[in-house]
């Protein structure tokens, strides 16, 4: 029966390990894949070398080249796979502030970066100009402009940070090796960092497997420009770049459909003029753990410049251009097939650990009041994560009724304040990283019992924290003649004074008669 139970254990253990993905001669036993390509409802304007970004389920497609005479708009369109629908057809969303191309976006929550671009009818100049678009209000904020003007360069986020990198002078043919950093929770100013091992243009990247992707590009731009296939990686811990193994071909003008997925790149169409190709169909996946190369099923046709997003599992495709001067407006959609995801879902069973969030609160009356109705009192909550993978965090706090509220600030998320109920969402909170915020307050009733109390939650893990400020010491012996705390203590002082006077005055008669 031992014998039996032993085989039986190990048959077990061999059904899970090889039903778990494996690794094999440097590939990924299982890589995911691609089903066919299906036509859904086109795009309802030109958008060529513009920008693109996925938020909440839809599909933003930002300025870029509105006509095949190469002149930018400043048109926002937005698509929602879900119901095959372009929302701005009959709910425009605030233009771009400006008209540009040859510009790139990255995601930050609720929020859309954009920076750089050439502006103006082709061959326009490039500009500095950063901006952040907020999908929920609609609203366009100027952002720290770039330390020079540049268009066509990369912007990649990782975490809280950042990065442009490469790109074009106002030559429009002198590639830059520059790569700027800005830290987006104290977002004042780009700061420098370890330059692009190989100056280029039109190139773009992600971040994934830990590292900042630069990816193709090409080299001038007006003036014989010749696409590459260069592949070179920024590791922001040791803050130095190396090359990754070629891109199978030359390749540039894939910069709005450049995806990640896991820990792998996916760049969509483009051209390679190196091989006589002005427009690609190739879906093309990197590989960061296996540094190695794929192919997946390719479009139903070449594009220059496509737009592309991944929303719920899903490849969306669209807008792009037959050549850099014939756009088009069709869009496709493809489902995307992982089966390493299906053998981790068969075989293990057992729940996700649960996000370690940390949360904690304090109170403080300002300096030098005793709590008194009118005192204010700030309050701070911070917010850490302390596991290893990035959560999406609400923080809820709702005000006593002997406070009136004054402020809320946060140094990451988005605060809605209803009456007295705080809501703070921060989208996502990385591992290892804190946030701050800060309620103001005014006392407008000191309750009987000489305290405040407040409590901040997270709903999601059952975190929670309280703080209590102590007001005035509360008086329960005294009489009830209607006299306030404060008015028995002035009374109380004014006695103990006078009677301190007159002994010091009875004292010094006493002096007098005996000197007499």
């Amino acid at each position: 029966m031992k014998r039996l139970v032993i085989m039986l254990a190990a048959f077990l253990a061999g059904a899970v390990w090889f039903g778990l993905p494996q690794q094999v001669h440097g590939q990924t036993a299982c890589p995911f894949e691609i089903n066919g390509w299906r036509q859904v409802s086109s795009s309802p304007a030109f958008h060529i070398e513009g920008a693109s970004a996925a938020v909440d389920g839809r599909f933003y497609l930002f300025t870029g080249f509105a006509d095949n005479n190469l002149v930018p708009n400043n048109r926002l369109d937005v698509y929602n796979p879900a119901t095959d629908t372009w929302e701005t057809v009959a709910n425009p969303r605030g233009p771009m502030p400006t008209s540009a191309s040859h510009i790139q976006g990255v995601v930050e929550g609720q929020f859309v970066w954009l920076a750089g671009g050439f502006t103006g009818p082709h061959p326009g100049p490039p500009t500095d100009q950063v901006w952040r678009y907020d999908t929920v209000s609609d609203l366009w904020t100027a952002g720290p402009a770039l330390p020079a003007p540049r268009a066509s360069g990369a912007l990649v986020i990782q975490g809280r940070t950042l990065h442009y990198i490469g790109g074009l002078d106002a030559t429009r043919d002198d590639d830059q090796d520059n790569h700027w950093i800005l830290d987006l929770d104290n977002p004042v100013a780009w700061a420098s960092a370890a330059p692009l091992p190989v100056a280029r243009n039109h190139l773009n990247g992600v971040f994934v497997g830990g590292q900042v992707l630069a990816i193709g590009g090409q080299f001038r731009h007006d003036t014989n420009p010749q696409d590459v296939n260069l592949l070179h990686a920024f590791d922001p811990a040791a803050g130095a770049w190396t090359q990754r193994a070629d891109l199978p071909g030359a390749r540039s003008h894939f910069e709005p459909s450049t995806l990640f997925y896991g820990d792998s790149a996916i760049i969509i169409g483009g051209r390679n003029n190196q091989a006589g190709q002005a427009a690609l169909d190739d879906v093309t996946v990197y590989d960061a753990t296996t540094d190695t190369w794929r192919e997946l099923t390719p479009l139903p046709v070449a594009l220059i410049a496509p737009f592309a997003e991944i929303i719920n599992n899903q490849i969306i495709v669209t807008a792009g251009g037959f050549d850099y001067n014939d756009g088009q407006t069709e869009t496709w959609i493809t489902d995307i097939v992982d089966p390493c995801a299906v053998a981790a879902l068969a075989v293990v069973a057992a729940p996700p650990a649960p996000p370690n969030i940390i949360i904690s609160k304090s109170g403080a009356l300002e300096t030098g009041a005793a709590g008194r109705t009118g005192d204010i009192i700030t309050w701070t909550i911070l917010v850490r994560n302390d596991g290893s993978a990035q959560q999406d965090v609400t923080v809820t706090d709702t005000i006593a009724a002997a406070l009136a509220l004054i402020d809320v600030r946060a140094t990451r998320g988005t605060v809605d304040v209803a009456g007295r109920a705080i809501t703070v969402e921060i989208t996502p909170l990385w591992p290892g990283e804190s946030a701050t915020i800060t309620i103001e307050t005014r006392i407008v009733t000191v309750p009987p019992s000489g305290a405040i109390d407040n409590t901040v939650a997270v709903p999601l893990t059952g975190a929670s924290s309280s703080a209590s400020v102590r007001l005035l010491p509360p008086v329960t012996s005294l009489p009830a003649t209607g006299e306030r705390t404060d008015q028995r203590v002035i009374v109380l002082a004014a006695l103990t004074s006078g009677l301190i006077i007159l002994l010091s005055l009875g004292m010094m008669l006493r002096r007098a008669r005996r000197a007499g």
